[in-house]
Order: structure tokens, then C-alpha cells, then sequence
């Protein structure tokens, strides 16, 4: 009887209360549901990491496309540049999906490590004349890749599974 007659005697009070009440639990289940973004510092790095390598990408696709002065006639251009880590060391292919030019299978395969690129076969070079071949390279700096450095078929292999 008593708590009718409070709640009779104060509404506003007890519309405030329920309020409060409701707020807390909702903030409770939220925090639960969605946690904030620091309270997993390894997704954090994760992010962080996932954002520098596609810097990384995009930088790389960067340093080749100014270079495609060669070839005009097989209309390869920026649009046409994929990427991917290379998995055998330090390094990211630049490389075109496309294989098949007037019926020749050619593949344009590139290396960018420390800024530079290097055109990894004879294709590439009469695509990109301006840049290296990979046996022109630093021996330090290419010891990172994890490559052979005067054969071609073994990044062939990785990007193209041939």
C-alpha cells in the first residue's frame, strides 16, 4: 500500500528512477554486445597493421605506373595493376592478371622492396625500359625477398600458379 501511495505521491521521481534504471541496463548490455575499440588492443593492431599494408600496396602500384611507358599498344595502364605480399620475404608484387595478348601468353610481374621496382623478366622490361632488372639490384637488398634474383619463373609461380 505504501509504495502505491509513493508512487501515486511522486510520479516524476519514479519515471526518473525507471529512467536511470533503464539507462544502466542498456549501457551494461551494450558495452557487453559491442566493447570499445581499446579494450582489444590486438584488433587494434591488427587494423593498424591492415591499413599499412595497403598503404604498402598502393604505394608500390605507385612506383610502377609512371613506368609503363613501353608497349603502348597493349593499353596497360594503372587500372590494370594488381598486388599481393610477397611470402617468401620482404618485398610486394606489382603484376597484371591479364596473360593473354594477341594470343602470346606474356606475364608482367614486378618486385617494389625498399621504393624501388624491378622488372622480373624480359616482358616486363620492354613494358616498364626505365626500370632494373632484379641482378642490377643491391645483393643486401634483395637477400629480403627471398628470390632468386636471375629467375623469374619462381615469382611467376607464386603469382600466377604457373
Amino acid at each position: 500500500m505504501k509504495k502505491e501511495n509513493l508512487i501515486k505521491k511522486y510520479p516524476i521521481i519514479f519515471a526518473f528512477l525507471c529512467f536511470i534504471f533503464i539507462a544502466i541496463f542498456c549501457a551494461i548490455i551494450g558495452s557487453l554486445v559491442n566493447p570499445p575499440e581499446n579494450s582489444n588492443p590486438s584488433a587494434n593492431t591488427q587494423l593498424n597493421q591492415n591499413k599499412n599494408i595497403e598503404q604498402d600496396f598502393q604505394e608500390a602500384i605507385n612506383i610502377v605506373s609512371p613506368k609503363l611507358t613501353g608497349l603502348p599498344d597493349l593499353d596497360i595502364n594503372l587500372n590494370d595493376l594488381q598486388v599481393m605480399e610477397n611470402p617468401l620475404g620482404e618485398g610486394i608484387f606489382v603484376y597484371v592478371p591479364q596473360t593473354d595478348f594477341y594470343g602470346l601468353e606474356r606475364f608482367f610481374l614486378w618486385l617494389v622492396i625498399d621504393n624501388n621496382a624491378y622488372a622480373l623478366n624480359g616482358a616486363t622490361k620492354d613494358l616498364t625500359p626505365l626500370l632494373s632488372f632484379p641482378r642490377d639490384a643491391n645483393e643486401i637488398v634483395w637477400a629480403k625477398t627471398g628470390l632468386d634474383k636471375y629467375i623469374a619463373s619462381e615469382a611467376i609461380e607464386i603469382v600466377f600458379n604457373k
